[in-house]
């Protein structure tokens, strides 16, 4: 049986973009949670690829899922988006009724009749919404989009067109955000600069963040928690918090702290079946 349920709390105000200032909007009070209760999910076939008797997720906290290629983590992101809704158990979402997702799938699935700009405020396009020209140029910016703002997506790296796709989701400040594999195609500078900017837009108190990647260094990096899936069908192996690394220049300070190599170290041990550490 497929449950969804939604705890309402009263309104309030917010503002997002980490320290900047932004466009001020009215919603329901933010999500403070979700709740995964006795999720099964099968494909047509009828073969069980994901049981997860229980995980929560709570606002302020950055998750990040590794596991496998195939073992479901993608699958867990749609469900909890809302987008797949095939499946057994329940998801529970405690504050907003009407929660705004921030979504940014493997694909870019930029429109190509779009250019970099327009493709990047989508969602308020869609939405009717407007938003203030310095919110679009600092976003821009950060992703070093600037001198392709006006070009169209075929015309653009691989890098480039991810860069967007995160742009999109991050602009459009949902406060439930889920990135699937966000930092693939960068290289290591661009990715050190990104991982800065994602530890402030995702670890905001009025929203939920789960990042799914394959990077063990970047998942440390990212990181609040991690959370290990493997097997068939696949379970969480491993569920730890990261605490202890450097705040100030984190992408640098952390990889150079000695607590790294040990949170690497476990995430290695449970993608690789060997017992958790203790």
């Amino acid at each position: 049986m497929r449950t969804r349920s939604i705890t309402s709390l009263p309104r309030k105000r917010f503002v997002s973009l980490a320290s900047k200032p932004c466009l001020e909007r009215i919603y329901p009070m933010s999500l403070s949670a979700i709740s995964v209760k006795n999720l099964k999910k099968a494909y047509e076939s009828g073969k069980f690829v994901l049981e997860v008797p229980q995980l929560n997720f709570q606002a302020g906290e950055l998750t990040c899922i590794l596991g496998p290629t195939g073992c479901g983590k993608s699958t867990l992101l749609n469900i909890l988006a809302g987008i797949d809704a095939d499946f057994q158990g329940e998801v529970s979402y405690t504050g907003a009724p009407h929660h705004r997702v921030s979504y940014q799938p493997q694909k870019d699935l930029l429109l190509p009749w779009k250019t970099v700009r327009e493709n990047l405020l989508l969602g308020f396009s869609i939405a009717g919404e407007a938003l203030p020209a310095n919110m679009a140029a600092d976003f821009l910016r950060f992703l070093d989009l600037e001198s392709v703002a006006d070009a169209y997506p075929n015309t653009l790296s691989v890098g480039m067109r991810q860069r967007v796709a995160l742009g999109r989701a991050l602009i459009w400040s949902g406060d439930l955000k889920l990135l699937d594999e966000p930092l693939s195609a960068q290289d290591f500078s661009r990715r050190t600069a990104l991982e800065t900017l994602l530890r402030l837009e995702l670890r905001k108190p009025d929203s939920v963040a789960v990042v799914v990647t394959h990077n063990l260094d970047e998942a440390v990096v990212l990181a609040d928690r991690i959370i290990v899936l493997g097997g068939q069908p696949a379970k969480v192996l491993d569920d730890f918090k990261i605490v202890g690394l450097p705040e100030v220049n984190r992408p640098i300070e952390a990889r150079r702290s000695p607590l790294f190599a040990q949170f690497v170290a476990r995430t290695a041990q449970a993608l690789s079946g060997i017992a958790k550490l203790p």
